[in-house]
């Protein structure tokens, strides 16, 4: 999902996008059927919170609010979500910044002037 936090990026896509990652994930594993079953899946759903927003921002489609919302270059991303198997719940979250539509090769330019940077 941070690969995909980009300038113009929907909320709203995102949002479905770490929902479908978690499904499809977890119907990797515990694929046991009938009454041996292991319940798996979304434990929270993904949220994506920008700037001044602290967390919990999942607009739906059908908001006319909200739901329009789109990333913009700069914009502080947070982004959360949560999977389980059988009751036992992991969230995770990470932070990023909405990056313009750049090349590979200026991303890792860009993170190594960062790592140059911290390393001082």
């Amino acid at each position: 999902m941070i690969a995909k936090a980009i300038d113009g990026a929907s909320v709203v896509e995102l949002c479905k996008l770490g929902d479908s990652t978690i499904v499809a994930e977890a119907d990797k594993v515990y694929n046991k059927k009938g009454a041996d079953k292991t319940p798996k899946g979304i434990a929270h759903p993904t949220t994506v919170s920008i700037n001044q927003h602290i967390c919990g921002f999942a607009p739906l489609e059908s908001d006319t609010v909200n739901g329009p919302t789109k990333l913009v270059k700069g914009d502080v991303v947070k982004l959360m979500a949560g999977a389980h198997i059988d009751g036992y719940a992991v969230l995770s979250g990470e932070t990023c910044v909405a990056l313009g539509r750049h090349s590979a090769a200026d991303l890792l330019a860009a993170s190594s002037s960062v790592r140059a940077r911290l390393s001082r």
